[in-house]
C-alpha cells in the first residue's frame, strides 16, 4: 500500500565478529543480544565495516525484508536489513548482553 517498512531497535547488542564485506558496497554483520545471535545485511554498508569490530556495543536501527533469495535456498524468506548504527558510548548505559 505504499506505507514505509517500521524501523526497529536492536538496543544494545554486541559485533559478536568483524562484519563482511561483500559484492564491494554491503557487509553481512553478526549481532549478538540476550543470548541470541542477529545476521543483519548493510546494504551500502561496506565503508562502515569497521564499526562493527568483534565486542563493539552497537544501537542498530533494522527493517525486516523479505528475502528471495534466501527462500529458493531453502532457508526463512527475510533478512534483517541494517538502517542505521551507533556506538553504544557507555557500556554500564548498554543493556547487559548475556
Amino acid at each position: 500500500f505504499g506505507n514505509p517498512s517500521p524501523v526497529l531497535g536492536v538496543l544494545g547488542a554486541e559485533s559478536a565478529s568483524p562484519a563482511q564485506v561483500f559484492s564491494e558496497n554491503h557487509i553481512r554483520a553478526w549481532l549478538r543480544q540476550n543470548g541470541r545471535m542477529l545476521s543483519c545485511t548493510g546494504w551500502r554498508f561496506a565503508e562502515r565495516a569497521g564499526e562493527f569490530a568483534a565486542g563493539t556495543r552497537l544501537d542498530a536501527a533494522v527493517c525486516i525484508e523479505e528475502d528471495d533469495y534466501a527462500r529458493r535456498q531453502g532457508l526463512p524468506g527475510w533478512r534483517l536489513s541494517l538502517r542505521d548504527v551507533r556506538r553504544v558510548a557507555c557500556a554500564a548505559a548498554a543493556a547487559p548482553v548475556q
